[in-house]
């Protein structure tokens, strides 16, 4: 089977990674910037929470208004992801070195003003939590104060010149990029790590959104850089993606159990996780019906034929090359979707993840060498290794 991931990068570890996509026709640039996560304890996950909330404001240079105007009226798309924080921006291609000036300026000078730190703990503080969130992100968010130091200290663990990745589409060529970006971020200074770092661990929630409770089938994490990842994504999106998968099948159809059901490729520190996730109706008996749903969903994937394997086929077809808002593979908290925007948080993502440059096309094809053998043992396999974490509704 080809690996999508034999081309690893091979760039010096010290040199910022730089990924140009050429979209010529375009009259937009569309930058992102991602950076990994180091290893966080729960206290300042929460700080990181509020800087990248808050960096949606503007950086020291660039103001709320100046941002509009840039991006015309856009503004800028700042997440905080399992396994990095990620920036991103559209600007007209007139404004490619003010785009390259404004991402670096937010990560070398954020402004995390008073009353922006304020709005964004007032407005993580007061999120409704709803049973994909809850299932997603359980840690709860209880900060009450900071001050722009204290988010400082923990922002620029994250945002290090060595460690982030940018990317840029459009009609600029890779030669202005790494130009523009080695300019303008020639005097970055960031803070030392700190001698003994947060290690503290927050309770989960006790319960989730009234009426309502989920599951979650995590299978073992795996490297990103994996030469079995096409055959585990491709037994995702035949476990739970569309009407046709095994948990539409048996979980909704059959028995009635869930709103809602879907499988992720879900990131982690180390690389990936496969999730199955599941929205149910509060019930005293979830336990018991999800490990029954388990042994069906195993017995499922046992039985597939050539026509589960080529519609599952069919939905990667989609979502990767036709720009279906679906499927396993997520971008923060929704799957990938379509738009020069995306194109550019992908790309900047999964080179930093495996390394490799983003090419749906060479990942479908991939997809298409798995036989049918390979593909239920990589559906056995989530299970065999599952843990299963629930979360009973209020």
């Amino acid at each position: 089977m080809i690996s999508l991931l034999c081309g690893l990068a091979l760039a010096q570890a010290d040199a910022p990674k730089l990924v140009k996509i050429d979209e010529p026709a375009d009259a937009d640039i569309a930058f992102a910037l991602v950076a990994p996560l180091p290893k966080l304890g729960a206290q300042d996950m929460q700080l990181l929470e509020c800087a990248v909330s808050s960096l949606q404001d503007g950086s020291e240079v660039y103001t709320g208004r100046t941002i509009r105007d840039l991006t015309d009226g856009r503004g800028v798309k700042c997440e905080l992801l399992p396994d990095a924080v990620l920036i991103s921006f559209q600007v007209p291609k007139e404004s490619f070195s003010s785009g390259v000036a404004m991402l670096s300026s937010f990560v070398e000078q954020p402004s995390f003003r008073k009353e922006s730190i304020q709005k964004a703990i007032a407005a993580l503080t007061a999120r409704p939590p709803t049973y994909w969130s809850l299932a997603m992100h359980p840690l709860p968010f209880d900060l009450k104060s900071t001050s722009r130091d204290e988010l400082m200290t923990v922002f620029q663990r994250v945002f290090k010149p060595t460690s982030v990745t940018v990317a840029c589409v459009g009609d600029v060529s890779k030669e202005n990029l790494n130009q523009a970006w080695a300019t303008k971020t020639a005097n970055w200074k960031t803070l030392p790590d700190p001698r003994f770092p947060d290690d503290s661990v927050l309770a989960p929630p006790a319960g989730g959104v009234a009426g309502v409770s989920t599951a979650a089938f995590r299978g073992a994490e795996f490297s990103a850089t994996d030469s079995s990842l096409p055959a585990r994504l491709l037994a995702l999106y035949a476990l739970g993606s569309g009407k046709g998968s095994s948990l539409f099948r048996i979980s909704r159809d059959e028995h009635g159990w869930s709103y809602q059901q879907d499988s992720y490729l879900w990131p982690t520190a180390s690389g990936f996780q496969p999730v199955l996730l599941v929205a149910c109706r509060a019930n005293p008996d979830l336990s018991k019906r999800m490990a029954q749903l388990q042994q069906e969903l195993n017995a499922d994937a046992d039985a597939w034929t050539e026509e589960d394997r080529a519609r599952a086929l069919g939905m990667a077809e989609a979502t990767l090359l036709r720009d279906v808002p679906f499927g396993p593979i997520l971008l923060g908290d929704h799957p990938l979707q379509g738009g020069q925007d995306e194109r550019a948080c992908i790309s900047a993502y999964w080179q930093m993840k495996t390394g490799a440059s983003w090419n749906p096309a060479h990942l479908l094809e991939s997809m298409k060498s798995v036989d049918l053998p390979a593909l239920k043992a990589a559906a056995q396999e989530i299970f065999a290794h599952s843990t299963l974490d629930l979360l009973p509704g209020k």
